[in-house]
């Protein structure tokens, strides 16, 4: 899959989820693996919720956290990218 600043993503539906020591860790069948989530993984995975761009995730993750415009995109693009990679992501 292929990510831009424009890309609109929403996660799937067929995750299921928990909360472990303070980090969400995530299963989905399909994927065969478990995935755990640090504070911004998890707000990136609720704003995965509806449908968004990808410009429209960093904003509102600038507007929480304290991190420029550039970095913010790269890091939102690769996580999303490895959110892809492992079924959790779609188009």
């Amino acid at each position: 899959m292929q990510l831009d600043r424009n890309s609109i993503v929403q996660r799937v539906d067929d995750v299921m989820s928990a909360e472990v020591d303070n980090e969400m860790v995530m299963m989905r069948l399909e994927s065969n693996g478990y995935f755990g989530l640090d504070d911004i993984g998890r707000r990136i995975w609720e704003l995965l919720g509806e449908a968004r761009s990808v410009a429209d995730i960093c904003a509102e993750l600038r507007a929480e956290y304290e991190v420029d415009e550039e970095d913010c995109e790269r890091d939102v693009l690769r996580y999303l990218q490895e959110l892809a990679e492992h079924g959790l992501l779609q188009k």
